[in-house]
C-alpha cells in the first residue's frame, strides 16, 4: 500500500518524485504488487482455485493496457514480451503462462498469500506454486523462495509460531528444477554463437539486464566480475570462454535458500534496519527474502512495528512489507493489521468481500 502522510515521517528521506517507480499513486493505493495481489486474489475466489491461464489473462490484461499507472518490473516486462511473442509466432493457439521472465524478485512471493490459503490443504500444494511462480517468473530461485514462502504461510495458518514455522520450511523445503526453460533456451543460443563475436548488426538476444540480476548468488565467481550487458549476451561471452560452465543444481539453490533462513533466524533479535542493510535492501530474494523473514520473526506480535522498520531500513520495502503482512497477518488475525491502515485502502471493500469468500475455500486442484 502506497504510504499516508503520517507514515511517512517515520521513512528517512522520503520523497515523492516524478518518474519514481511509484509515481502518481494515492495514499492508500496498491504498488505494482498490491495491484498483482488483488488480480491473484480476485482470480482464486471466483475460479475456486488457483487457475495459471485465468491469472495470466487478468496480469496481461492489466499490466499490458496502455493506461496503467504503476510500475511494470523485470518480471511484468518479460512476461508481456514473451507472451506477445507467442502469439505472434502461434496465431491462433493458446498460451499456458508457464513461461514466465527470467527474473528472482519478489514478483511472486508478494501475491502468493491467496493461492497459499485456497490451498493449504492441497496436499500438492507446492505444485501449485510451482505453476504460480511460472505464471511471471520462470526461475528456480524465484521458485524456491515462493515455495519456502508457502511452507512458512501455511505453517502460520496452521497455528505454528513464527520461528517454528521459519525453520519447519526450511527443513522441508524440496529442490527446485535445475534452471528455468527460458534460461536454458539462452544458453542453447548463446553456446551455438559462441564461435562469433560480436553478434551481426540488428541481432540481439532479447532482455536486457544487469549481470547480477542475470546470475545469482552461487554462480561461478568469474561472471561477477564482468561488466553489465545483456543478460544473454553475457551468457555469450562466457560460453565462449568457458563451455564447461556448470549450472547451479537444485539442490544447490535449495540450500542458497537455507543458508538465507539460517542466517535470518540467527540474527532475529537484531535491530530490523540494521540486519536489512546487511542483507541487501535490493529487490533480489537473496536480499530481500531473509529481511523481510528476520523483520517477522523481530516483530512477530507487531505488525505495524515489522513493517515500518522493514521500511525504514529503505530499497524495496514493498516487497518485504508484502511478505510481511502475509505471514504476520496469518500468525496474528485481521485484527493485527492496524485499523487505521485497512480503513485507508482504496480498495479495501473489495478486499474484504474477497478475503472472506478466499477463507471458506479449501485447496481443490489447481489447472
Amino acid at each position: 500500500m502506497w504510504p499516508h502522510s503520517s507514515e511517512r515521517e517515520n521513512v528517512p528521506a522520503y520523497k515523492h518524485v516524478p518518474a519514481h517507480y511509484h509515481w502518481g499513486k494515492r495514499s492508500g493505493e496498491q504498488t505494482h504488487y498490491g495491484d498483482a495481489a488483488l488480480l491473484l486474489l480476485a482470480s482464486v475466489v471466483e475460479r475456486g482455485r488457483f487457475d495459471a491461464v485465468d491469472f495470466g489473462r487478468r496480469f496481461v490484461e492489466t499490466f499490458g493496457a496502455p493506461g496503467y499507472r504503476g510500475h511494470r518490473d523485470r518480471a511484468t516486462r518479460g512476461t508481456l514480451e514473451r507472451h506477445a511473442a507467442f502469439q505472434r509466432d502461434h496465431p491462433g493457439e493458446a498460451f499456458d503462462f508457464q513461461h514466465g521472465a527470467d527474473d528472482f524478485e519478489p514478483s511472486t512471493v508478494s501475491r502468493l498469500a491467496a493461492v497459499v490459503i485456497a490451498h493449504r490443504d492441497d496436499p500438492d500444494l507446492l505444485a501449485v506454486v510451482e505453476r504460480a511462480t511460472r505464471v511471471v517468473q520462470d526461475d528456480p530461485y524465484a521458485m524456491a523462495h515462493a515455495q519456502c514462502f508457502a511452507l512458512i504461510l501455511r505453517g502460520l495458518l496452521r497455528g505454528a509460531r513464527p520461528r517454528d514455522a521459519v525453520a519447519e520450511a526450511a527443513a522441508s523445503l524440496p529442490p527446485p528444477p535445475q534452471v528455468g526453460a527460458a534460461l536454458r533456451e539462452a544458453l542453447i543460443r548463446a553456446r551455438e554463437r559462441s564461435s562469433r563475436e560480436p553478434l551481426p548488426d540488428g541481432e540481439s538476444f532479447g532482455e536486457v539486464c544487469r549481470v547480477d540480476h542475470s546470475f545469482p548468488v552461487g554462480w561461478p565467481a568469474t561472471m561477477a566480475a564482468r561488466p553489465p550487458r545483456a543478460g544473454a549476451m553475457c551468457l555469450h561471452a562466457v560460453c565462449a570462454t568457458e563451455p564447461e560452465l556448470a549450472l547451479p543444481s537444485g539442490e544447490e539453490v535449495r540450500e542458497a535458500v537455507r543458508h538465507e533462513i539460517a542466517v535470518a533466524l540467527a540474527r532475529a533479535d537484531d535491530d530490523v534496519v540494521q540486519a536489512t542493510r546487511a542483507f541487501g535492501t535490493g529487490c533480489r530474494l537473496d536480499q530481500s527474502f531473509p529481511s523481510a523473514v528476520q523483520a517477522m520473526l523481530r516483530h512477530d506480535g507487531d505488525l505495524r512495528e515489522a513493517v515500518i522498520g522493514s521500511a525504514r531500513a529503505g530499497g524495496d520495502s514493498a516487497g518485504r512489507a508484502a511478505m510481511i503482512g502475509a505471514w504476520l497477518g496469518a500468525a496474528l488475525g485481521v485484527d493485527g493489521v492496524p485499523r487505521e491502515w485497512r480503513d485507508r485502502l482504496a480498495a479495501g471493500d473489495a478486499i474484504a468481500r474477497d478475503v472472506e469468500r478466499l477463507v471458506a475455500l479449501r485447496g481443490p486442484a489447481s489447472a
